[in-house]
């Protein structure tokens, strides 16, 4: 068994806590907000309830929903956003992800996303603006053969 250091940045709390309260109150609304008298007012219910478009967006939601509450747990028990072990980097942000350290020629830091290019020409962009320290993160790492651009 080997000891290997293992590096994790974490999830940005507030933001994702707000982030599911938000689509909770939206879909908690769609589904009990009474009928309008606009001209829109039938788009998403009728008077018997929710249409086909109402439920389309609800179960969207609710999807949404299911997501975010992955997030949060995953915040509230101090889970990694992004860890890696040395060999492998494993990204807990939708689409789940792994990447094989020793296959990553170049990296591209933004803003609010990494974009990975690897030695079999593929590119990978992952969202990370509910990740804190993504910079440090990658800093701590050992890349053998990368550059950062």
């Amino acid at each position: 068994m080997s000891n290997k250091r293992v590096i994790c940045a974490k999830y940005k709390f507030r933001l994702i806590i707000l982030w599911a309260c938000v689509f909770f109150v939206c879909s908690l609304w769609m589904y009990s907000a009474p009928v309008t008298s606009g001209r829109l007012s039938g788009v998403l219910r009728t008077d018997d309830g929710l249409n086909l478009i109402g439920i389309t967006v609800l179960i969207g939601s609710i999807f949404i929903n299911l997501i975010a509450l992955i997030y949060v747990f995953r915040a509230i028990f101090l889970l990694p956003a992004i860890s890696s072990d040395g060999e492998l980097i494993k990204f807990f942000i939708f689409p789940f992800r792994s990447v094989v350290i020793s296959d990553i020629t170049s990296l591209k830091i933004g803003e609010n996303e990494i974009e990975i290019f690897e030695r079999n020409k593929k590119k990978k962009k992952i969202n990370t603006s509910l990740v804190r320290d993504v910079h440090l993160f990658f800093q701590k790492i050992e890349l053998p053969n990368y550059e950062l651009r």
